[in-house]
Formats: structure tokens, sequence, C-alpha cells
């Protein structure tokens, strides 16, 4: 790719980097090829049934004449990186190259894409690819495109995920997005420095055990910390990140507006707001927030507990935990961070979020093959996530990156380790200190062993609910996070008013018609 490499040189150039020799940096493990077609201006006609043969013989040839210029957004730690041109040049040229498409990279940290993606996506601007957590919704609204108009470009994409998978991600045999490839399985936990864990007698091995014991187990701990931190924030993060919002010991069946209880062990939908477990995270919430030990604006914060640990005066913050953390959030937090777990791991009925075309492509022909790529390529995900090879990272030894001689984490030019919010981190390289079998052995060994939903690949219609979805979501917005958080004066008065608002405003005929499209997936699914 002599092209590819003159755009990284002229950027080395232009950056006055000096590199340093690194062991087979230049080297990566690519996924299956990704074919193509003949370019195309228009969506194809939607066939019954598409094999990955036909699909093979139907995209062989890559397009001629002036590339598509296609616009990629994707989250970064960091929307100041010293090397973000270089990691841009890369890519594009990368695009081009294999694909003849112009990828233009638009990078946006989590909280300025939410709140400029919806702007964006109402004001038509030019977007070809991008994520989002809630793909039905944008698709009932127009601002993405069934992906089973473009079967045939994304189907080594889909071959890879796994029509299973997929079939979890429709929703009236549509597909809104292809879900992004990071673990199936999570526990909900608590990342806490490790330095100061062993500075109050705690030995991290030994602090996860019985998980009913979870809160009381977590209290003692805090307890610790406080007495020799007083000044430390022990628990931060953004306004979602609290135990309470994130549906313990439930399947949330997509929307959290009727769940299925005991890790999805049952068919009978039920409200979780209303659940001893919901309850039982508020109240714990509420005494600690009550001590002090929560920050006090979490309820409407929205910076990251990483980025708050990293800064120096926060003990740790809770999110989804997948098989091993351990290494990607001492990356993150610049810290060794021990979890703690609030519950078991899952595998839910719903996949849930993903990738998706938006409706404002210019070619949904062209940006559905530059997803395609995003989903095989091991060089595409490894540039958005560790940047530039041999600029910004090294393969250390066979699948494992690290940083070149001279740099580290101070230092960085572009460095994410968001691999989990990109397509597909199965195919890209683990980060050193991670083990090196992690997506091949790890991550299945814990699906396996997983409690997993009963209505695993059921998805909820919810076309006919929009408008109450919507009304609830409002009335979410302006509960739970306070709520969930603890800072209120009366948590059982506020969360009655909670679930009288929710059930005023439809929250009971969504759940029926959950109960009732669950009872006829089950029927004709033999459960």
């Amino acid at each position: 790719m002599k092209k590819l490499i003159a755009v990284i040189l002229a950027s080395l150039m232009v950056a006055s980097v000096l590199l340093a020799c690194g062991g087979g940096g230049g080297t990566t493990t690519k996924a299956p090829e990704t074919t193509t077609k003949e370019a195309e201006t228009t969506a194809p006609e939607k066939e019954e049934t598409t094999t990955t043969e036909a699909a093979a013989e139907s995209t062989t040839a890559k397009p001629t004449g002036k590339p598509y210029h296609a616009v990629f957004m994707y989250n970064v730690s960091n929307e100041n990186w010293p090397h973000q041109q270089q990691v841009n040049d890369y890519v594009k040229q990368l695009c081009i190259d294999e694909l003849n498409i112009e990828c233009e990279l638009m990078p946006m940290s989590f909280s300025t894409k939410n709140a400029q993606l919806p702007l964006m996506l109402a004001s038509s601007e030019p977007l070809d690819v991008f994520s989002q957590s809630y793909p039905q919704d944008y698709l009932d609204q127009g601002y993405i495109l069934d992906l089973m108009d473009y079967k045939e470009y994304i189907q080594p994409a889909i071959d890879w995920i796994g029509e299973d998978e997929i079939m979890a991600s429709l929703r009236g045999g549509k597909l809104a997005g292809l879900p992004t490839q990071l673990e199936r399985t999570h526990r909900y936990g608590m990342a806490m420095r490790t330095d100061i864990l062993k500075e109050v007698g705690v030995d991290p091995e030994t602090m996860n055990g019985n998980i009913e014991e979870a809160y009381d187990n977590c209290t003692a701990i805090f307890e610790k910390v406080r007495a020799k931190y007083p000044e430390m924030v022990l628990m931060g993060g953004p306004n979602n990140s609290p135990p309470p919002n994130n549906y313990q010991h439930t399947d949330y069946m997509s929307d959290g507006y009727g769940v299925l209880d005991d890790y999805g062990s049952t068919f009978e939908v039920t409200n979780y707001f209303e659940s001893p477990y919901f309850r039982k995270s508020c109240e714990y919430m509420k005494k600690w927030f009550d001590a002090g030990y929560i920050q006090k604006d979490i309820a409407v914060a929205t910076d990251s507990y990483e980025s708050l640990v990293k800064a120096g005066n926060t003990f740790g913050g809770c999110c989804p935990m997948k098989p091993d953390s351990y290494a990607e959030k001492r990356d993150q937090c610049n810290h060794d961070m021990s979890i703690f777990y609030f519950r078991e791991d899952m595998i839910l009925a719903y996949t849930g979020g993903g990738w998706s075309v938006s409706g404002t492509a210019k070619d949904p022909v062209q940006a559905a093959r530059l997803l395609n790529f995003a989903f095989t390529s091991t060089e595409f995900n490894d540039a958005i996530n560790w940047g530039v090879p041999e600029l910004d990272w090294v393969e250390v030894e066979p699948n494992v990156a690290y940083y070149p001689e001279g740099m580290d984490v101070s230092n960085a030019g572009y460095h994410n380790s968001y691999g989990w919010a990109y397509p597909n981190e199965r195919i890209a390289h683990v980060w050193k200190g991670n083990a090196p079998n992690m997506y091949t052995e790890i991550y299945p060994a814990a699906e396996k062993d997983s409690h997993r939903t009963i209505a695993y690949g059921f998805v909820f219609d919810n076309a006919d609910y929009q408008d109450t979805i919507a009304a609830l979501n409002n009335i979410k917005s302006e509960y739970l996070y306070k709520v969930a958080s603890g800072d209120v004066p009366d948590m059982d008065a506020e969360i009655k008013k909670f679930n009288d608002r929710l059930y005023s405003s439809g929250l009971q005929s969504v759940m029926d018609g959950k109960q009732e499209q669950l009872d006829a997936w089950r029927k004709a699914n033999g459960k």
C-alpha cells in the first residue's frame, strides 16, 4: 500500500515524531477479505433470500472512479489527541485502497455526541455510519436505514457476527443496526483503586463474596476508605452509572419498561421500578449519598468515572464490566483497578444498540460497504482504537499491542482503549496486560457459563408504542437519575411518584403489549 505508507510518512514529518523500533508492529491479522460491488447509487431490490455465496459473487469488484466521500462518527476518550490528524489520514487512505471510499472520521466524546447527534440527524447533516443505543427509535423516525435492504453488502459482517445474534437484533423483520461486537455477557460492578484498597486493609482477591451481600460489603469498603481519605469522592461518574439505573438481576427487554426478573428466568413481564432490586439499590445509594460518599452532582453529571479517577480525587465508579476488565480500567484510569461486583454475568434477550447507516447518506450502498468493512477489518478497528501502527502502537507479540519505545500513557499521541464501543474489537489487537486469548477463549468461556435469559432472541416491536415510550422516557429523565443517585429527601415517596407518573402515562399498556408479543414468540418457538 504505497499510498498509505506515503500518507503516514508525511504525517510523521508534520508531527516531527521520531519513531523507535518495536517488535513486529507493521503486521496485523486481517479478518476475512471484505468484498465489494460495482458502484451503485440506489438501494438494491430487497430479495427474499440472499446466500453468502451470492453476496460474494455480486460484490467482488472494487468500484472505480472518484472515491465516495463517507463520514464515520465514533467516540474517543480525548477530542484533542495530538495524532488525530495522522489517524484520520491513515484511515482515509486505508479505505480508499480497500474500498475506493474516502472515509472522513468524525471523533466525538460521549457527551458531545449525545448533544450533537440528534441535532445533526434532525437537520439532515452529512453522515454515513454511526453507533447508537436505541436504533429502533431512529429507524422509526427515518434517521437510519433498514439494513435488510442492503444485506448483500454487509453479508460478510453478518457471517462473522452470526445469524443468531442478528436475529436477536431484528424488530418487525427490520435490522436497524449491526450489534457491536463487545462482550456478549457482562457483570455490573464498580472499579476501585487497588492501591487504596490495600492501604485500608482490603484484599482485592477476597472482596467479592455473596452477591446478595454486595451492598453491605461495599458499604464496609467505603467506610474504610472515607476514614483514610475524608475528602475523596468514593463513587463518581455520569448520571446513568449508579447501580439502580442498570436493571439489576433482570433482562430489561430493550427499553426497561417491563422486564423479566431473576436474570430472565421467568416469562412474566413486571415493572423493574417496583421491584425489590430497584428499591434496595436506591436505598443504599441514598445512604451513601447522605454519608457524602457519592459525587454531589452525579444526578446531572456527564464526565466518565475513568476520567475522574485519572484526575486524582475519585476512588472509583460503576459500569458494566466485561470478563476481563482489569487491564482496560488500568489503561483508562491510569491506576491499577480492582472490580467489585453487584450482580453475576448475564446475557440479555436483545443485543441492543450497534452501528447503522444514516438516512442522510448520499449513497447508502457505499455507506453499507463501509459499515461492513468496519466489522471485518482488523486494521480499521486497530486504527480508531490504538492509532497508527509504529507511530502510536507496535505489535509486541502476536495479536498484542503496546506503546512504542519511549511512549506511555503520559505522552501518548492517540490511545482510546474504547474497543467495546467500536464495531468489532474481537478481531483487533488486545492491549498488553490483557490476556492474548481474551477474545478467542476468555469471552466465549464466560458467555457459556453466564446466566442466559430464557427469552434470548425475542425483540419487542414497539412501533405501536412510540408516543407512549417517548412520554415514559421524559418521566424517567425527570425522576430516575435523582432517585438512583440518592439525592432525594424521601426516597420511598419519590419512587412512588415516579411509578405513579409512569403508569398514568401508559406504562401498563407497554408492559401488556410486551407480554402479549412475548407469549406469541414463546408459543411460536416452543418455549
